[in-house]
């Protein structure tokens, strides 16, 4: 007895995380849009296909390594000021959430508050570090960024909880997740495709773009939904929010659309093992390489230091960061790999 209730929890265990990473069975969905990332049944990467396979999935996690980062002690930031006339201001809460302020708009990048990034509460991955910033403290929000559906970016109780307290904040998604977000009381939601943009809110002007990922939540849609980054420009400011993805082309194209970027939100980490990882996910190295790709005026390293979801061992993706930066000649104030609830501001 004793026996089949490990292997249940193992098999547990190994269904969990295939969800939260996105791995699914469905057969796909006919009637999405044909385009360059789009065959009408799902949606896909330019260039080479993704190598990954369940079977992958379970070598890996058998031969997984262990103790990650213990639980850090945070003392959440003071709260912010309400909003920002001119300037900008961004403040790492954890993971791939960001509180961006910039004339007047406060905006969100994938908010997630919750203990753990899974369907369920009680298994998968746990928080290592409480966030930066208390939610009751967060100012009004008037836009939230989201990049795909995966959990640790796709937190349904957080947005649940944002349109309770912000009833009229405008979400901007890439296509086809609106089926993720139904039942959340969400008033306002845009969906756009690469390259596509919107103005949702006076001189407010928000592009989505190209990442190099994947997406799903269940064994029902894999693939069914898009995936991307956003530049958001406000009040003379560009900020590129670059989600999940992993090295390719697409930075050459955002640089050459967008080359007076004054932030860069760059994911550092979950790159481990390489083998696995390196089809959806940036290793340090190449997010050094991405900034000198775009050459923004400054630049946050994010997807690091509080989802356990790689093999990376705790500040491990920040310290080859910094090497990696340190070798293309980028100065101290340029690296910046923030503790949860740090900020900066510039004029």
């Amino acid at each position: 007895m004793a026996r089949r209730r490990r292997t249940a929890l193992l098999l547990l265990s190994l269904l969990l995380t295939l969800a939260c990473l996105g791995f699914s069975l469905s057969w796909g969905s006919p009637g999405l849009p044909l385009s360059s990332h789009c065959d009408g049944w799902r949606f896909f990467n330019p260039g080479p296909p993704a190598s990954r396979t369940v079977m992958d999935f379970i070598r890996w996690r058998l031969g997984r390594r262990s103790g990650w980062v213990q639980k850090r002690s945070i003392t959440p930031a003071a709260p912010p000021p309400s909003a920002l006339a001119e300037g900008l201001r961004a403040t790492f809460v954890n993971h791939s959430t960001v509180l961006l302020q910039l004339s007047g708009v406060n905006a969100l990048t994938d908010p997630i508050w919750s203990n753990r990034a899974s369907p369920v509460s009680f298994a998968g991955p746990r928080r290592g570090a409480i966030p930066g910033l208390r939610f009751e403290e967060l100012p009004a929000i008037q836009l939230v960024l989201l990049s795909h559906n995966h959990y640790d970016h796709l937190d349904r109780a957080t947005l649940k909880s944002l349109a309770q307290r912000d009833p009229d904040l405008v979400l901007i998604c890439p296509l086809n997740n609106l089926r993720c977000l139904k039942g959340l009381g969400l008033r306002h939601v845009l969906q756009l495709d690469w390259w596509q943009g919107a103005d949702p809110l006076p001189g407010v002007h928000v592009t989505l773009v190209p990442a190099r990922h994947f997406s799903g939540r269940g064994p029902d849609d894999y693939d069914l939904s898009l995936w991307g980054g956003f530049v958001l420009q406000a009040g003379g400011h560009s900020v590129y929010f670059a989600g999940d993805t992993a090295w390719a082309g697409h930075f050459e194209e955002i640089a050459r659309r967008f080359p007076r970027l004054d932030l860069a939100l760059l994911p550092i980490g979950a790159f481990s093992p390489r083998w696995f990882m390196h089809d959806v996910h940036m290793a340090p190295e190449e997010a050094a390489e991405a900034w000198g790709v775009l050459q923004p005026k400054a630049c946050m390293a994010i997807h690091q230091g509080t989802f356990a979801l790689g093999d990376d061992q705790g500040d491990e993706a920040g310290v080859l960061y910094g090497q990696a930066m340190r070798l293309r000649g980028a100065a101290a104030a340029d690296i910046w790999v923030p503790e949860n609830g740090d900020s900066r501001s510039w004029p």
